[in-house]
Formats: C-alpha cells, sequence, structure tokens
C-alpha cells in the first residue's frame, strides 16, 4: 500500500524540478531584465531547458515501452487539445 511517506517521496522530483526549471531562473531573468516584453522569453527558456533534459525520456534505450509510451500519448494528445483550444 502507498504510505503518505511514499506519496511525499514520489512528489519530491516534480517539485524540485517546478523550482529549479521554473521559480529560479524566472525570477532570476525578472529581476535581471525587468521588461514586460520579455516575458515570452522567460517563459520559453526555462521551457527548453526543461524539455531537453526530458529529451532522454522519449530518446532513451527503449522509449517507446511501458510508461514512457503512456507519457507521451498524454503528451501528444495535449498538444492536439491545445492546439485546437487555440484555433
Amino acid at each position: 500500500p502507498l504510505s503518505f511517506a511514499s506519496a511525499l517521496s514520489a512528489m519530491m522530483a516534480g517539485v524540485t524540478e517546478e523550482i529549479a526549471f521554473r521559480e529560479l531562473p524566472i525570477s532570476y531573468m525578472a529581476r535581471q531584465w525587468r521588461d514586460e516584453k520579455k516575458i515570452p522569453l522567460m517563459v520559453i527558456i526555462p521551457g527548453t531547458a526543461f524539455g531537453l533534459t526530458h529529451l532522454s525520456n522519449i530518446v532513451g534505450s527503449k522509449p517507446f515501452t511501458g510508461s514512457r509510451c503512456r507519457m507521451f500519448c498524454l503528451y501528444i494528445n495535449r498538444l492536439h487539445i491545445l492546439q485546437t483550444a487555440w484555433q
């Protein structure tokens, strides 16, 4: 059974990634640039860094097995939903 400690441990990776790839870089860039016109760049740079570090999840040794395939399919489905909403 899933214990509270196990659930917290599982969430730590996501929380750490959010802090490392969003909070720290975006707050640093916002302090350095102080320009509202650069907000899209402040979002794109950390997002690209996050994507590049997780590229191995798709192009790893066995990219389309088990949970990797499910996550990839969910990602593609989410992109399709977003593209449909933007049109």
